[in-house]
């Protein structure tokens, strides 16, 4: 004959139920954002702290050094689409703070020579969180969309120039057999196109609200 459980073993089960149910109360994990730029430089985490954006760089060792970045205190955000000839996904916040120190934030992590991995799972959340936080800590904030005005124009400038010339060159061939790397040259132009049209609609200067963030400049979801 089985005999019922007493009070005691109830009450141990339903702690036992409790403490396995997390606290609505227990503090969330930052939002965090691993990468490194380049061969030369550490891996770093980036993280929205509750004041203040923190850096830390991750030193031989394991060690990390931080920095942080107070929220009010930063002047100026600028989101560009930054690809380069190795790394033709990256996406870049930059940052001005009112002392003058700038900080930079990309989309991808170097992992080798001339190979990237996308990590916008993360720098899509971080970025669009940093924004909120500095519109609320620093309405005077600029928030600036694509390249600054003179780095465009000048680009396409020079961009403009070097079509002008291909086409001047094709024109003083024409008729004639071309070397065989000149036409892959032509080649790889002409497979660059798809990516500088794009580089054009996304980074034209301009500004931006933060409640409405420009499309196709921070990646990763919402």
């Amino acid at each position: 004959m089985s005999v019922p459980p007493g009070p005691n073993a109830a009450g141990r089960r339903i702690t036992a139920i409790l403490y396995k149910i997390p606290s609505m109360n227990a503090p969330l994990d930052p939002i965090s954002h691993r990468v490194r730029v380049s061969a030369l430089e550490n891996e770093t985490i980036w993280r929205l702290g509750p004041n203040a954006l923190e850096r830390e760089e991750i030193l031989a060792g394991g060690e990390g050094a931080t920095v942080r970045y107070p929220y009010a205190d930063i002047r100026a955000l600028r989101l560009s689409f930054a690809p380069t000839r190795a790394d033709s996904g990256r996406y870049r916040c930059d940052l001005q703070l009112k002392q003058g120190t700038l900080a930079a934030i990309v989309s991808t992590h170097y992992a080798g020579i001339a190979s990237f991995e996308d990590r916008s799972a993360t720098y899509g959340p971080l970025v669009r969180g940093l924004i909120a936080r500095v519109a609320a800590a620093n309405p005077a904030c600029e928030f600036r969309a694509g390249k600054p005005a003179p780095a465009y124009w000048g680009e396409h400038i020079f961009l403009l120039a070097m079509i002008v010339v291909l086409v001047y060159v094709l024109g003083a061939v024409a008729g004639l057999s071309l070397p065989a790397i000149v036409m892959i040259k032509l080649g790889i132009l002409a497979a660059y196109i798809p990516l500088m049209i794009m580089y054009t609609r996304k980074n034209w200067p301009r500004r931006f609200d933060p409640s409405a963030i420009p499309d196709g400049l921070v990646p990763g979801g919402r």
